[in-house]
């Protein structure tokens, strides 16, 4: 190449470049603009998860910036309604969009959200039953290691499956959750085997002992304070394998006096 063809060639160059970069600058897909509700979100000052009942701005603030814990509350609130407490906040129960938050919350990975779709559609409140539907939700959390969801999936199978309903419950009292247990212990009391016997015992004493520890949302913390003290009653309504005549005693209660 002649060096005085070098400028016209490099001017070439530049002109090419710059349509590149025309081009490119208007075929560039540009973001979406933030929504309201994306602005509102507020990841870093927002470690817990979930949002308390009653607050259904916030709720619904949390389940729009991706909280699906706070999005299967949201739907609780709308299918149960309102308080009577004169000082709470009224809103308006919509069974429609409870579903929708059920099945909202339960595909986007929140358990609970998981049981309450189950819960639904077991027992045909806001939606037709369908014992597969239920099955199919209540699997889910399961065996993504929520007791509550085993207890369910136990309890729906009782009636048909009992092999099956003791593998989920059986889960569920290892996960020391006391509903599971007191469940599971009654129903190895109403086999004929000393070896279910002695089992109910042992499942009945983890429901007692340790069904308060492991809860920790409000659910299971409601549930936990009932089923605990009802593991522990049908404990001292056992008898003791050694001696048919005493009562069976827990470990907090001491020993009678000689």
């Amino acid at each position: 190449m002649h060096s005085q063809e070098l400028p016209a060639v490099m001017a070439l160059l530049r002109v090419a470049a710059c349509a590149m970069l025309l081009i490119g600058c208007s075929t560039r897909v540009v973001p979406k603009a933030t929504t309201p509700a994306q602005s509102a979100c507020r990841p870093v000052d927002e470690p817990q998860m979930g949002c308390r009942w009653g607050e259904i701005a916030e709720c619904e603030r949390k389940c729009d910036c991706g909280d699906y814990d706070a999005c299967s509350t949201l739907g609780f609130m709308y299918g149960s309604g309102p308080s009577d407490d004169p000082q709470s906040v009224k809103w308006r129960t919509d069974p429609i969009r409870a579903l929708e938050l059920f099945r909202l919350s339960c595909n986007g990975g929140s358990n609970t959200g998981c049981v309450l779709l189950g819960n639904a559609y077991e027992r045909g409140i806001l939606t037709p039953k369908s014992k597969n539907e239920a099955r199919e939700a209540f699997d889910r959390a399961c065996t993504a290691g929520y007791s509550w969801g085993c207890v369910r999936l136990g309890n729906l199978e009782l009636g048909l499956d009992r092999p099956r309903a003791i593998v989920a419950l059986r889960r569920a009292c290892q996960l020391a959750d006391a509903e599971g247990c007191w469940i599971f212990g009654s129903t190895l009391l109403e086999g004929f085997s000393s070896e279910e016997h002695d089992e109910a015992r042992s499942v009945l004493m983890t429901g007692c002992t340790k069904g308060r520890s492991v809860a920790t949302d409000i659910f299971s913390q409601t549930r936990a304070s009932r089923f605990t003290e009802k593991a522990c009653q049908k404990l001292r309504d056992l008898k003791q394998p050694s001696s048919p005549s005493a009562p069976a005693r827990l470990p907090s209660e001491a020993p009678p006096a000689p």
